[in-house]
């Protein structure tokens, strides 16, 4: 299947802050299936990639809230898969917010990526802002994951924690490795995030 916008400033798909926008929840989804020139916006949570490997090529992930939950902007879990490789490439990923709580991290407001090892190629990644929780990884935050990161721009993203004294801490606002995640990176800025 393939969406393919007039362009980002004429094609959007609003969330209505109701769900994520776009949802690949199907193993059967390869890399023939893209999503290009649009606008994903105002959802809770932006882009979800589940056991499948989309291609999204040329679109903007802006101002979408992941409430209680990881990847404001895209999240990417492999799902118990092997060979989990979605592309994401040549869009913008910004403003979006992950926000945790008590019990869950805010982690990943950029990407979240569990279990999986996308293509992440010529995208700029900015102003992405994770709170609350142990929220950690504001651009990219990987869980046993092993992406190509290449040619991105990864820009003041903000991660920051607060304890009950509400003083903050921030951890990792470009990019948080955890577990056994091995990330390919080349040819990428990481600038001002904190």
């Amino acid at each position: 299947i393939e969406l393919i916008g007039s362009g980002v400033d004429s094609t959007i798909i609003y969330g209505d802050d109701t769900d994520r926008v776009v949802k690949f929840t199907s193993n059967n989804i390869t890399d023939e299936s893209l999503l290009k020139h649009v606008t994903i916006k105002n959802g809770l949570g932006g882009i979800l990639i589940e056991g499948s490997s989309p291609t999204i090529d040329s679109c903007k992930i802006i101002n979408n809230i992941a409430i209680n939950e990881y990847g404001g902007g895209i999240k990417v879990d492999g799902a118990g898969f092997d060979d989990i490789a979605p592309t994401i490439s040549n869009s913008i990923i910004t403003d979006n917010q992950s926000i945790g709580s008590g019990s869950v991290s805010g982690s990943g407001s950029g990407f979240y990526i569990k279990s999986a090892n996308p293509i992440i190629s010529n995208n700029l990644i900015a102003y992405n802002e994770s709170t609350f929780g142990s929220a950690k990884g504001a651009g990219i935050f990987c869980w046993y994951a092993s992406p190509i990161i290449e040619n991105n721009t990864i820009y003041g993203n903000t991660a920051w924690q607060y304890d009950d004294d509400n003083d903050s801490t921030s951890i990792a606002g470009g990019i948080y490795l955890l577990g056994d995640s091995n990330p390919q990176i080349q040819k990428t800025i990481i600038w001002n995030n904190s």
